[in-house]
């Protein structure tokens, strides 16, 4: 997936969300700003915790999500500055999103020491959400 944005609008996230909250949220805006889907977004701020994998690009045939996250590195990261960049969409899912899942996403550290595909966060309070104004 990729996006060509003109021009972002900064969101400060009010209270912690979580990846589903994180959705909730997504889909709002999404709508009140009428933006199709996928809805590329980016976050800069702290997250509280972060689950995180890279594959080793082994395996081959359809794979569950825990058979795909268990079939390279895993980590979880506590308290770190972080950007993630990801995109949104309800109509995707198995395509570019996990099943049951709307969202797809993947982060830096702020230092870059760790980087990979986000299976779960909380992401703090203060922290800047990034949609576009428009593509």
């Amino acid at each position: 997936m990729y996006a060509n944005v003109k021009d972002w609008t900064r969101k400060e996230l009010v209270r912690d969300f979580t990846m589903d909250e994180l959705g909730t949220l997504l889909h709002q805006l999404a709508a009140k700003y009428a933006l199709q889907e996928p809805v590329p977004f980016i976050i800069k701020g702290q997250a509280n915790e972060l689950k995180w994998h890279i594959v080793n690009g082994q395996g081959s045939g359809p794979q569950s999500h825990r058979e795909h996250i268990a079939g390279g590195f895993q980590s979880t990261l506590k308290n770190n500055e972080v950007d993630v960049l990801g995109f949104y969409s309800e109509s995707h899912e198995g395509v570019f999103t996990h099943i049951n899942q709307n969202i797809h996403a993947h982060f830096k550290t702020a230092n870059e020491t760790a980087a990979g595909h986000v299976d779960d966060l909380i992401i703090k309070k203060g922290s800047s959400l990034f949609i576009p104004k428009s593509f």
